[in-house]
């Protein structure tokens, strides 16, 4: 436990001097390579880990074996056919490029991980970086090792609503789409994105009460729409 709160604590503190060096010295480049190891680190964690820590964890090191078994993508992607083709891609990665599962591990937070603080950046005019990463990592950084496809979908998901905030819906939807060939969870989001749409044309104070609401019980809808409790 005391590896993890120590890792949790260095990334929350590198992301904290990357938005000092945005905000004290206007250092751009700074800031963003300070996030990009903060990412990192929670991304190295994962890869590090025992294959029995997390409940996902066994199962993918079971897959990673098989595809090694595979002669290339398609027949990795056609062996487990009712799973989403981009994981499968980042499995067959993981076995045939790298040949261990821990890479799977790595690339999955790499992905979840960074695709949430690219998300987050695009709102650090009106929210503190740092803090929105804290809250992250202390609330979800553990689906990450129980729900990993699950969690890069949604990792999307999330990138794509911030685009959605820059009214950029066609590059919303995309990333939705995209979301969805990581795990269909993330089909419900179409239909949030669509509500959002419409309160933009009826903006009243009721109408934002509703969207906070949603908003905040579409990762706990998600998980119901996966089956993962």
């Amino acid at each position: 436990m005391l590896i993890y709160l120590g890792t949790f604590a260095a990334s929350v503190g590198i992301a904290a001097y990357g938005e000092h060096l945005r905000t004290k010295k206007n250092n751009e480049k700074g800031f963003y390579l300070c996030l990009a190891l903060a990412v990192l680190v929670m991304a190295v964690l994962a890869g590090l880990r025992d294959p029995s820590i997390g409940t996902d964890s066994v199962v993918y090191e079971e897959w990673v074996a098989d595809a090694k078994q595979q002669d290339g993508l398609l027949a990795c992607i056609r062996q487990r056919h009712k799973t989403e083709p981009l994981f499968m891609t980042l499995v067959y990665l993981a076995a045939h490029v790298f040949g261990d599962v821990h890479w799977l591990y790595f690339m999955v937070d790499l992905l979840a991980c960074g695709l949430f603080m690219i998300g987050l950046v695009q709102y650090k005019e009106y929210v503190s970086v740092p803090y929105g990463w804290l809250a992250y990592i202390c609330l979800h950084y553990g689906d990450t090792y129980n729900a990993e496809r699950q969690s890069v979908a949604l990792g999307v998901a999330f990138l794509a609503f911030s685009f959605a905030w820059k009214k950029k819906y066609h590059w919303a939807f995309l990333l939705l789409a995209v979301s969805c060939l990581f795990h269909n969870a993330t089909l419900i989001s179409f239909g949030a994105l669509l509500i959002y749409i419409l309160l933009q044309h009826f903006d009243t104070g009721g109408s934002k009460v509703a969207w906070r609401y949603f908003r905040s019980t579409l990762p706990s809808s998600a998980r119901l729409w996966s089956g993962w409790p």
